[in-house]
Formats: structure tokens, sequence, C-alpha cells
């Protein structure tokens, strides 16, 4: 019965009486691994374009949307930069920590652009014309502050100039509350690691001793 090349009794048989069949066996083998690493980096290169690829389309989109729906869109356009910018620099993020970003910037748009009822409590006047187009449209709504509330003296309303502080305060807000998220689950994944590796190499050295 003829043994196939792949048979280890074969390989064994090769690597015993004959050397220069050893030295080709082990140069095969670097090979494959040379091969199988080159791969292996190929599809690392082609992940990588791939999500920049997805986050320029997304850059795009988000773009258009801005373009199409004036203000509320410029925001969401605003918002979802700063949203990559959380998570690609200046260290790429865990999954954990981008499904936590996600969700924070998913509830705080919600909170920022939701239908409010301030222009029914406050309905003795009228939105003001003399505005920027983002204040103007933003003037009764933001969290945790909206404009109209920097021109309310009192019971009285009086304009001002500056209401659009308002919304750099939110914006101020927004950035803080991603980062500070960021950091914080970074620094808890990475401690966590660290205790794990830390178990693990004190559960090695018990056993060999």
């Amino acid at each position: 019965m003829k043994i196939p090349d792949h048979h280890p009794r074969q390989l064994l048989a090769g690597i015993a009486f004959n050397p220069l069949r050893a030295y080709a066996l082990r140069r095969k083998a670097v090979g494959i691994g040379e091969k199988s690493l080159l791969s292996g980096g190929q599809i690392m290169r082609l992940t990588t374009m791939t999500m920049r690829g997805l986050m320029v389309a997304s850059a795009v989109v988000a773009f258009a949307l801005s373009v199409a729906l004036s203000a509320e869109g410029a925001i969401i356009l605003v918002a979802f930069l700063v949203f990559i910018r959380a998570v690609r620099g200046p260290h790429p993020a865990h999954l954990t920590t981008t499904i936590l970003l996600t969700l924070l910037t998913g509830i705080l748009l919600w909170a920022n652009l939701r239908p409010s009822v301030w222009q029914e409590v406050w309905g003795g006047f009228d939105t003001p014309t003399e505005l920027d187009p983002i204040t103007k449209a933003m003037f009764w709504r933001g969290w945790p502050l909206s404009p109209f509330m920097i021109c309310i003296d009192g019971l009285k309303y009086r304009h001002v100039n500056i209401s659009f502080i308002a919304l750099v305060f939110d914006g101020a807000l927004f950035l803080v509350a991603l980062f500070t998220t960021k950091v914080v689950c970074e620094g808890c994944l990475r401690r966590r690691r660290s205790t794990k590796l830390l178990k693990q190499r004190n559960s090695d050295q018990c056993d060999s001793s």
C-alpha cells in the first residue's frame, strides 16, 4: 500500500534518514508561514481601507443631509464628525467604547433636536427674525440650554445678540461628554486587561513552582 506524501510516517522517515529532506521540509514550512503572514497583513489593510471607505461615505451622506435639512442637518453633521474624531483619535476605541459613544451621541442629539414646549409656555413672543439660521432654528430647542433662555429677563423678553452662546455651551458639553466617556471606558478596559494578565501570570508561577 502506497503511503501518501503527507503521511506522518513518511515525514518522520524523511527527517530521520535524509537530512536534506528535513531541511527542505523546514524551508517549505517557513515559506507557508510567511505566505500566511502576508495574507493576514493584506486582510488587515483591506479591512482598514474598507472602514475608511465607510467613514468617507457616511461623511458624504451626512453632508448631503446637512444641505437638505438646513440647520438640523448641519448640527447632525457636526455631531457625526465629532463622534468619528472621538472614536478614531488619538487612539482607536475598542468595540465596547464605540457602542457606548454611539448610544451617547444618539441620546444627546435627541435631547437637543427634539420639539420642546417652551414656545407654548412663553407664548408671548415669536422667534426673532434677525438671528442667524442655526440660532433661529434652535431658538426654542437645545439641551441643557436653549437660546431663548438668555433672552428672558424675569417674565419679559429682551433681545440679546449673544443668544447663540447657549448653543456653544451645548456643543461644549457634547464634546466633554463624548471624550470623557471614551477616556473612562478605555481606562477601565486597560485596567481590566492588566488585572487579568497579572492573575494569569501569578497562576502560571504557582503552577511552575
